[in-house]
């Protein structure tokens, strides 16, 4: 009893990798599975079992590869390693109870487990099952080929491990001894048979040679005993002749049956419809793009309607403002103006006040000092009243229009016109 290990590569580009784990979660139609068997996973271990999550869990492992190496991936860099892992027929089929069954499949699957971990140290197991709804149980995980080299940096490198005929017969021989304490050995070496279906489709092959090995040795029997006796009459030879014409239908079918070239349609046929179907997962993940790029200019349409709309009171209180300053320019242009008088007023009333000073002066001797004093002081305590009042209502003025000013700068700061 053999185990039996093969694996796939799947790159970063194309759909063969989703299509894959489709099939290992079985989102895809399976129908050489049986619907009523569970399949077995390894608790919560590997999170949700959908193709989804592991897309999640191999994009956040690229994603953190190129950021410590700080270098784009190459478009046809295998990402994915891809292994089945499963032991002969007979090996599981010898288990007759339930329970016995089970558990050898397990510890084999966790067997099979742990020896991709310690192949794969860096690697991240993006899915994993164990299959029990087909023929044979058997391990179905994919790993990423992240490897660390001498210069102890992580990197995509499947070539380290499957790249070539002998690397890959070295993990054959290492799959080999991890499963040698469960009984099973390896394979023959170089052999020819890769799957369990081709080694079905060479059994059924040297069945059907030997049957028409059968056919003709009967019909040279029948032959020799006609030929060493008097052949008695047309009836006899009829008879047989309508025996070797149903024998020669008979080899016509199998040989037919099993030629290589009905093998070849066959395995083409399998090919074309996988082809079919992961030009079909093309054709809904560009849709599907398609529909998120839509959705995407319809948001940012949606978005600008709605800046423009938050933004427009303030465009309004904006030029609310604009309006007030202008008025407010007026208003000084008018205060000016007022200075101005009272300015010219104050040279007027001042000059008289000069002049009467003068005049009085000349009369003094009819007043007293005290007197006119009290009149100069008087006189010059009235203008300055007057003036501070100007400048008064123009300090109030300005400091409003700063005040004014101040909160039309904070608007135009915090808001985004256009």
């Amino acid at each position: 009893m053999y185990s039996i290990m093969r694996t796939k590569k799947h790159k970063a580009t194309g759909g063969g990798l989703k299509a894959a784990l489709q099939h290992l979660y079985r989102e895809r139609d399976t129908p050489n599975a049986d619907r009523s068997v569970s399949n077995l996973k390894w608790g919560d271990r590997d999170g949700e079992q959908t193709t989804e999550n592991s897309m999640r869990k191999l994009h956040s492992t690229i994603a953190s590869v190129v950021d410590k190496t700080g270098r784009k991936l190459r478009s046809d860099a295998v990402v994915a390693v891809e292994y089945v892992m499963t032991a002969s027929p007979e090996y599981f089929d010898q288990f007759t109870d339930k329970d016995e069954h089970r558990k050898k499949v397990s510890e084999f699957a966790n067997t099979a487990r742990s020896w991709i971990e310690e192949q794969y140290p860096d690697g991240t197991i993006i899915a994993a099952q164990v299959h029990m709804d087909e023929a044979t149980p058997h391990v179905s995980l994919f790993v990423t080929p992240t490897i660390k080299n001498k210069e102890g940096v992580v990197k995509f490198n499947a070539r380290e491990r499957i790249g070539g005929r002998q690397k890959l017969s070295e993990h054959q021989d290492s799959f080999a001894k991890a499963t040698e304490h469960l009984g099973l050995k390896r394979g023959i070496k170089g052999s020819k048979a890769t799957h369990e279906k081709v080694s079905r489709f060479y059994s059924k092959v040297i069945k059907s040679l030997a049957d028409v090995e059968n056919i003709y040795t009967e019909d040279a029997v029948k032959i020799q005993a006609l030929a060493n006796k008097r052949i008695g009459g047309k009836g006899e030879i009829a008879e047989f002749a309508m025996e070797l014409s149903h024998d020669n239908l008979k080899l016509r079918h199998l040989l037919a049956e099993n030629s290589p070239q009905r093998q070849i349609e066959a395995v083409s046929k399998a090919h074309t419809q996988e082809i079919k179907e992961i030009k079909e997962s093309y054709n809904r993940e560009i849709k599907r793009l398609r529909s998120d790029l839509t959705s995407s200019r319809e948001r940012e349409s949606i978005l600008e309607n709605q800046l423009k709309t938050a933004a427009k009171p303030y465009v309004t209180q904006i030029e609310n403002l604009q309006i007030e300053i202008s008025k407010g320019d007026k208003t000084i242009e008018k205060l000016n103006a007022d200075i101005a008088v009272l300015e010219r007023d104050f040279d007027i009333n001042y000059a008289h006040l000069s002049a009467y000073t003068s005049l009085a002066w000349g009369e003094a001797y009819a007043e007293s000092e005290d007197v006119l004093q009290f009149r100069g002081d008087a006189t010059y305590q009235f203008m300055s009243s007057m003036i501070d009042q100007g400048l008064q209502k123009m300090d109030d003025f300005n400091s409003n229009m700063v005040k004014e000013f101040e909160n039309y700068e904070s608007l135009h700061n915090n808001v985004n016109i256009r």
